[in-house]
């Protein structure tokens, strides 16, 4: 699948990340706006600085394009889906504390 770049800011320093073509198309369908434009491009970087820097803080490193692929994902899932996945993730993760 082909990624999409996008230039992120964090304070003073400017980053590159790159996230999957289909969350980003996702994305700007859920934000009311056509997939591959330039208008979808610029509000899902809006998004994903806003997101990025309200989680993470103002430092960048070498997986914030993951970060930025599990907010995305996160977003665009239903609510069902989450709930479902994070109580299998922490089932998994509390089996693993107890042995």
């Amino acid at each position: 699948m082909a990624k999409v770049k996008f230039h992120i800011k964090f304070k003073d320093k400017r980053t590159t990340i790159s996230v999957d073509e289909l969350l980003v198309g996702l994305m700007a369908v859920k934000l009311d706006k056509n997939p591959g434009s330039d208008e979808a491009y610029s509000v899902v970087r809006e998004w994903l600085q806003m997101t990025l820097i309200d989680r993470m803080g103002d430092v960048s490193g070498a997986r914030t394009s993951r970060a930025a692929q599990l907010y995305l994902t996160r977003e665009i899932a239903d609510k069902y889906m989450l709930e479902k996945y994070d109580d299998w993730y922490l089932e998994k993760f509390l089996s693993k504390t107890s042995t």
